[in-house]
């Protein structure tokens, strides 16, 4: 199959799959109890919230310090994706090392977006 069929088929696969995620939550939505469940998760989940927004007010300095650790890894993480990537493209071999010396090889994915163009690569 080349790239198009592979698509189509895909394509067709994910409809038919939101087609049955659709009656399954109707089912579901038609369960005794479910509505019920749903509400208190709905509950659970707003106190969760609160809980979290106290805490982290009283711990303000931690919080933003996760925060800005957080953006840095993502940061550091986007130019290890970018300079591994031109290294494959270029042919060469691409292997890191952790602390305990154990390698770790990339893996590449690629998706698919809907093009305003249609120009493709």
């Amino acid at each position: 199959m080349n790239v198009q069929q592979l698509f189509s088929h895909l394509y067709e696969k994910k409809s038919e799959r939101r087609k049955f995620k659709a009656s399954m939550r109707d089912e579901l939505e038609n369960a005794r109890g479910y509505a019920e469940v749903q509400e208190k998760l709905e509950l659970l989940s707003k106190q969760k919230k609160e809980i979290k927004q106290q805490v982290m007010g009283k711990n303000s300095t931690l919080f933003a310090k996760e925060e800005r650790l957080s953006k840095e890894i993502g940061e550091i993480e986007e130019k290890l994706n970018n300079a591994a990537f031109s290294q494959l493209v270029k042919g060469n071999n691409v292997v890191v090392r952790d602390g305990k010396n154990i390698p770790y090889d990339p893996v590449v994915t690629v998706k698919f977006k809907k093009s305003e163009e249609g120009l493709g690569w």
